[in-house]
């Protein structure tokens, strides 16, 4: 008999194991790394029970959106509008147009950037149906081929007017940027 017990002994112990378990009603998967370490496996945590992202680094990509409403008086051909604020030490990535309530007059674009620059989409056509979404595309725009825009100061996210033919009516949109906040 001391000859069996010794031959499996690990075997037992698992059965022992999974008898005071079913008593104690304890799943084995809650104990795992128990039942593991009669085996002689060991494991290490190392992650600090985060999911693949550093604590200090939640929340620090986020989209900005704002809905904005153009009124009439406001489109005429090369003014610019400020349409979201942007921290120092943000990356942009990305900024999206999705139409709301287009315009009913002939034709109005803008571009989206900084200042007058169309660093993130050029020419966009604010005449689109609602629920359009129009973006700058890698390759053709300054901040998105760069892989975004790093700002070193506080700046804003604009509309320059391009084309603007026979306005015509409010323009709703929401613009949503792709932010990385790099501040410490």
């Amino acid at each position: 008999m001391k000859k069996f017990i010794m031959k499996h002994r690990i075997g037992l112990m698992l059965l022992a194991l999974v008898a005071i378990c079913s008593v104690f009603s304890i799943s084995l998967g809650s104990i795992g790394l128990l039942g593991f370490a009669f085996a002689g496996v060991t494991t290490t945590d190392l992650t600090g029970g985060q999911a693949g992202v550093p604590a200090n680094m939640t929340n620090r990509c986020f989209p900005l959106r704002k809905r904005i409403t153009i009124p009439l008086a406001l489109q005429i051909a090369s003014d610019i509008v400020q349409l979201v604020n942007v921290k120092a030490g943000w990356l942009v990535k990305q900024v999206n147009i999705v139409m709301v309530t287009p315009t009913t007059g002939d034709a109005l674009t803008a571009n989206i950037g900084d200042a007058t620059a169309a660093g993130y989409d050029a020419a966009m056509s604010l005449k689109g149906a609602a629920g359009t979404r129009t973006y700058g595309i890698d390759g053709t725009d300054a901040h998105i081929t760069s892989g975004g825009k790093l700002y070193a100061a506080d700046d804003t996210i604009d509309a320059a007017f391009v084309t603007v033919t026979n306005p015509a009516g409010d323009v709703v949109f929401d613009v949503i940027a792709e932010v990385v906040d790099t501040n410490a």
